[in-house]
């Protein structure tokens, strides 16, 4: 048996590690969270990406396939965006119920300019027919803009 040691954790503590990371042994959990992997072969990485025209908004959406865990939302705000592009990303459960991933609270959204953004660790359910959606709202009235989006979604 490999050397192990007990630690301590609440009953509330525990059973958020269990419903988050159903088939994992608590070493498992705590070695990822650690590590922060957040690529492994169970990822799959949800690409969304749209050149959305001065003044408009648009969306994009995607099933994720599998039942499993957002853990990372990537954004790329290319220089010129300058504030001026929102994102949001949105979880539509199959069953109809409605989540914000990044931002986490309606009616936010985030804009930059030239830099990337990363909201990682999460620990999002969904489930394999929920929609993960994009939405771009790009209020600069001159230009056209860009901004890819990627969604990690790690199989549980």
């Amino acid at each position: 048996m490999p050397d192990v040691t007990t630690i301590q954790l609440s009953r509330e503590s525990a059973a958020s590690l269990r419903a988050a990371h159903p088939n994992l042994t608590y070493d498992e959990i705590i070695q990822r969270l650690v590590s922060q992997d957040l690529v492994t072969p169970d990822t799959r990485v949800l690409s969304f990406s749209k050149l959305i025209k001065p003044g408009y908004q648009d969306e994009q959406a995607r099933q994720p396939g599998t039942k499993g865990l957002v853990v990372a939302v990537l954004m790329h705000f290319p220089a010129g965006a300058s504030g001026l592009v929102e994102i949001r990303v949105v979880k539509q459960s199959h069953g109809g119920g409605k989540d914000y991933i990044v931002p986490s609270l309606e009616d936010s959204f985030i804009a930059l300019d030239d830099t990337e953004f990363v909201a990682a660790p999460l620990s999002i359910p969904v489930e394999s027919r929920d929609t993960i959606r994009t939405e771009w709202y790009n209020y600069d009235g001159g230009f056209a803009h860009t901004v890819p989006v990627f969604v990690l979604v790690s199989k549980v």
